[in-house]
């Protein structure tokens, strides 16, 4: 299991890495400005206000370009520490 922090959003994180390649991802909000400015921390902050439970799923994608044009948004850039 590894852990870290995503500063862009206000959350932090715990992987738990499957066999083959997938994870499953625990995301929490951290007391920080970014919680409630970011599209993301804001939904993660309402989740764990109303008790916590499943939020979304998450995939990789070779080329997002194309999601995106599908979705008509772009993806939001971002890192864990």
């Amino acid at each position: 299991m590894y852990s870290g922090s995503h500063p862009h959003f206000g959350t932090s994180n715990f992987k738990l890495p499957l066999q083959n390649g997938p994870d499953v991802e625990f995301v929490c909000p951290l007391d920080h400005p970014a919680s409630n400015a970011s599209l993301f921390g804001n939904a993660v902050s309402k989740r764990a206000a109303e008790g916590g439970g499943w939020l979304t799923w998450v995939v990789s994608v070779d080329d997002v370009s194309k999601i995106e044009s599908r979705l008509g948004r772009q993806a939001v850039d971002g890192h864990r520490t």
